[in-house]
């Protein structure tokens, strides 16, 4: 809990762009010469959690940006369940449970900073959305079929 309290007053310094990727060390040793916070603080090089970890990095502006990293695709894989059917829907399912354990695990770890992570992400993003593009082709093309 000390090193979200000290991420949320170095974000509170630095809040539309924050104060650079990989700063957290930098600023919490200045934090500490100063006597605003304890200095065992400054072993860690971000704050175990990857909301705090986008404003402190990147800011605001970051943070926006990683919302909708994983916004965009929820708001896909939601569609896709209200609207789909089989493998569309079930595809859905899958990228809802994902998402919202990246969202679960980001309040205590920087997932996104691990590339293994990052890479994962990115390969089953593509995946599900490979399987409900071609589920979405696969009924239209049917109904063309039906209709003739």
């Amino acid at each position: 809990l000390e090193m979200w309290r000290v991420a949320w007053q170095i974000f509170l310094h630095h809040p539309l762009m924050g104060a650079g990727s990989g700063a957290f060390m930098k600023e919490t040793a200045r934090m500490v010469e100063t006597h605003d916070i304890s200095p065992g603080i400054t072993r860690y090089d971000h704050p175990h959690n990857d909301y705090f970890n986008a404003m402190v990095s990147w800011g605001v502006l970051g943070l926006v940006a990683y919302l909708l990293v994983l916004g965009l695709p929820l708001k896909l894989y939601i569609g896709a369940v209200r609207t789909g059917t089989g493998d569309r829907k079930a595809a859905g399912f899958v990228g809802i449970i994902m998402i919202s354990g990246l969202l679960i695990f980001g309040l205590t770890e920087t997932m996104f900073t691990h590339s293994i992570v990052m890479s994962w992400y990115v390969t089953f993003t593509a995946m599900l959305t490979a399987i409900m593009l071609r589920a979405s082709a696969r009924v239209g093309w049917e109904k063309q079929r039906t209709a003739a």
